[in-house]
Formats: C-alpha cells, sequence, structure tokens
C-alpha cells in the first residue's frame, strides 16, 4: 500500500500543528509566509507544465515577482474543460505515477465532474487545514459528524473513527431532503457539514413541518456563497 495513504494521519496531525503554530504568528509574518508559499507554488508549476507557463506568460505575470495574495487578480482564469484537458494529457503520459495519487471529483452539480489527482501530501494538508478551522470553531474530537457530500466523494471511515474518535455519519447529498433529516433527527450530530442548498432545503422541511430537531452546536455552509436569506433561514433552525 502507498506509504502516503498509510501515514496519512499522522501526516495530518504534524500539518495541523503547524498550521495552528503559523495562526499565532503576527500579521506581517502571516503575510509573508503566504507570499513565499504563493510564488513557489507559481515557480514550481510554470517550470513543470508548458500549460502553465505559457498562460502566466500571456497574462503578463511573472511568478517570480509575486508579492502577496492581492495579487492573484491578475492570475488568468482556468475553466473546468481546459482543466479537464490539461489534467487527462498529463495522466496519460505517466499513468503509473498518478495511480498511487490521491483522486478526488466536484460534485458535478454543473455537468460532468473535474477529476483532481493530489499526492497524499496535499491531501494530508487540505483535511489539516479544514480540521483547524473546526477547531477554531470549538470542534471536538468527540463530536459526532454528519456530513452530507456528492455521493462520489464520500469515502471509508478512518482507523480513527473506527475507533470511537472524532465519530461521523455520512449521507450522500443525493438523498431526499425528507431522509437527510430523517437522518439528522437519528443521529442528532454535534457538527452539521454540508453545502449551502442542502442546508437550506433541510432546514425548509424542518421548519415547514414543524419538525423537533436537537441543534447543533455548530454547522458549516461549504461549496457556495451563503446569501443574507440563506443565513436568516439556517439560523432560524439550526441556530446562530
Amino acid at each position: 500500500m502507498n506509504l502516503g495513504r498509510l501515514t496519512l494521519n499522522l501526516n495530518v496531525a504534524m500539518k495541523l500543528r503547524a498550521l495552528k503554530r503559523d495562526f499565532l504568528r503576527p500579521p506581517v509574518e502571516i503575510r509573508d509566509i503566504q507570499a513565499r508559499k504563493l510564488r513557489a507554488l507559481l515557480t514550481r508549476a510554470a517550470a513543470r507544465h508548458d500549460f502553465y507557463r505559457d498562460l502566466f506568460a500571456q497574462a503578463g505575470v511573472d511568478p517570480a515577482r509575486v508579492h502577496g495574495v492581492a495579487d492573484l487578480k491578475a492570475l488568468p482564469v482556468v475553466s473546468r474543460q481546459m482543466y479537464r484537458e490539461f489534467t487527462d494529457a498529463v495522466v496519460r503520459r505517466d499513468p503509473e505515477r498518478y495511480a498511487s495519487y490521491y483522486q478526488d471529483a466536484t460534485s458535478g452539480s454543473s455537468g460532468m465532474p473535474v477529476r483532481f489527482y493530489r499526492t497524499w501530501d496535499e491531501r494530508a494538508y487540505m483535511i489539516a487545514k479544514f480540521l483547524r478551522v473546526l477547531f477554531a470553531c470549538g470542534y471536538r474530537f468527540s463530536d459526532t459528524t454528519l456530513w452530507i457530500p456528492a455521493p462520489n466523494s464520500a469515502g471509508p471511515a478512518s482507523w480513527l473513527q473506527r475507533l470511537g474518535i472524532m465519530p461521523r455519519h455520512v449521507i450522500p447529498f443525493s438523498e431526499p431532503t425528507e431522509k437527510l433529516v430523517e437522518a439528522y433527527v437519528r443521529i442528532r450530530p454535534d457538527i452539521l457539514y454540508a453545502n449551502k442548498s442542502h442546508l437550506v432545503q433541510m432546514a425548509l422541511h424542518v421548519r415547514e413541518r414543524g419538525i423537533e430537531i436537537r441543534r447543533p452546536r455548530l454547522y458549516v455552509s461549504a461549496g457556495e456563497v451563503l446569501d443574507g436569506v440563506s443565513a436568516q433561514v439556517l439560523h432560524s433552525v439550526f441556530g446562530r
């Protein structure tokens, strides 16, 4: 089995510790870290792939002269189709290499899903980044989470979860809203995590039918911009 997969939980813990340490740094140091990492990312992308090097050149962007996140607005926009064609070409050139990568995809709500290939180190960083936000909002290792992802995103439970640490229930958003609400009532989660539209649909279903629920201690709206009207609906059902 891939070593990155085997050591994923340890790697997540190490990266989470580093992220929490960086969070306490003065703002000027954080901006310096952001600028340094952004320059390194863009420079590496241009050095490895003509696709990015040509895009940067057309936009007049020199990765070595990027000073911070404010320069992101100067970067060229890559469409889904452009990215899909680029990724497919890269994988075709070296399929054995990417067979061991972590494969992820968008939900496909806007059409055909877009597939992403990430190293297991990158996967660990993504999980650590997500956990840092949860912990900053009061998440605890004993909290029960109800996660409502795209059907193609629901992976198996980790060995930590199988031991009862960070317990998680997964119900894909392809299930009818009434089934999602039934699962919520049955599980009584501490944490609710879903795309905004599915949270709103659940909240409206609960409110319109007068269903009694245990409010979560924390709910996370993801995937879409949380507008004011939607926020009011969620607050009225799940609390603030």
